[in-house]
């Protein structure tokens, strides 16, 4: 009885033959939609092939799965029947949690293809990793398409630039200077442009962020805005207050506090804080983290403060939504002039 149920649940080689071949006839095609030009490496190809297939993620288009259960997925946001989505699921332990795929770079590479952007410019670039990544994940018609800026603070920064930017075959790039306390975009406007401003855990070192940075980005009034930066905490009242007043004695206590798994006796505290800390320990162990490290105070409440007097539109904000850091937690924004 047991050997016949095994001998029913044995893949036949003629179902995997009949499944395998499909799928690498589907990969050949794909090979041949971006081999790009004979400079084109294999890891050139695969980046492409994965950043065109990271929005359709297959798992729930398994006839298997079924309506039912693909009903139960949808709060995640998953993608079947060739719907694009902003996240994944993944499995940890015994736990389904979604996981999101936003980043700078999806970002750019969106814009571009649309064709609403013909300019990256990325303030405090550091070595311009993002940029470079950036140029990679777009298609090969669009490269020639897009100049590349990093705005970066210190010098060291801006020669490490220059070095990858030697590397590249291709890509139009220009270094430049440039200070969060005494920003300068004036450079920007010497022709008409459709600019995508970046910032990748760079407004995290500015402690208290000038908003005269967001008077002069509201001069780009076809720009785009991306920001991936640790401010989610930033949403919470209590964490806010407490960092505005740069309260030691409270973060010493969150710090006492600190968990991964809150219990129920945290959740159940007669101590504020303590209950607060375990309705959310991302948040608070990432404000600890800026307080810590004296990272910045006000991104969130800027943007905010701007959509409230309509002079923005924030398209898009997943707070805490990646953690390469889990005590630094990133916060994804899209936003544009009003």
């Amino acid at each position: 009885m047991v050997f016949d149920m095994l001998e029913t649940n044995i893949r036949p080689e003629n179902r995997v033959t009949a499944e395998y071949s499909k799928t690498w006839a589907a990969k050949i095609r794909r090979i041949n939609r971006f081999r790009g030009p004979e400079s084109a490496d294999a890891l050139d190809i695969l980046n492409l092939i994965s950043a065109d297939s990271n929005q359709r993620y297959g798992l729930l288009n398994d006839e298997a799965v079924g309506d039912d259960i693909r009903l139960g997925f949808d709060a995640f946001g998953l993608p079947h029947d060739g719907i694009d989505t902003l996240h994944r699921i993944v499995a940890c332990g015994e736990t389904y949690h979604p996981q999101s795929r936003m980043n700078v770079v999806t970002t750019a590479k969106r814009l571009v293809e649309r064709g609403e952007i013909d300019t990256i410019v990325e303030l405090g670039s550091g070595s311009g990793d993002n940029l470079f990544r950036c140029f990679h994940a777009l298609d090969w018609p669009f490269r020639d398409k897009v100049e590349f800026f990093g705005l970066e603070f210190t010098e060291q920064g801006r020669a490490a630039a220059e070095l990858l930017a030697g590397r590249q075959p291709g890509i139009r790039f220009i270094g430049k200077a440039f200070n969060y306390y005494q920003p300068d975009l004036d450079f920007l406007q010497d022709k008409p442009r459709r600019i995508l401003f970046l910032t990748n855990h760079s407004i995290e070192q500015i402690t208290v962020l000038p908003e005269q940075l967001f008077e002069n980005l509201l001069g780009f009034p076809d720009a785009k805005v991306t920001h991936s930066e640790p401010v989610g905490w930033q949403a919470h009242p209590m964490l806010l207050e407490a960092r505005s007043k740069d309260d030691a004695a409270f973060f010493r206590k969150v710090r006492r506090n600190m968990m991964l798994r809150p219990t129920w006796r945290e959740r159940w505290s007669l101590d504020p804080t303590v209950r607060a800390y375990a309705a959310a320990p991302v948040s608070f162990n990432s404000a600890w983290w800026s307080h810590h490290k004296s990272y910045n105070t006000n991104l969130l409440p800027i943007l905010e403060k701007l959509q409230k007097v309509g002079k923005i539109s924030i398209d898009t904000l997943e707070i805490n939504h990646a953690a390469g850091n889990p005590f630094n937690a990133s916060t994804f924004i899209e936003w544009r002039p009003a």
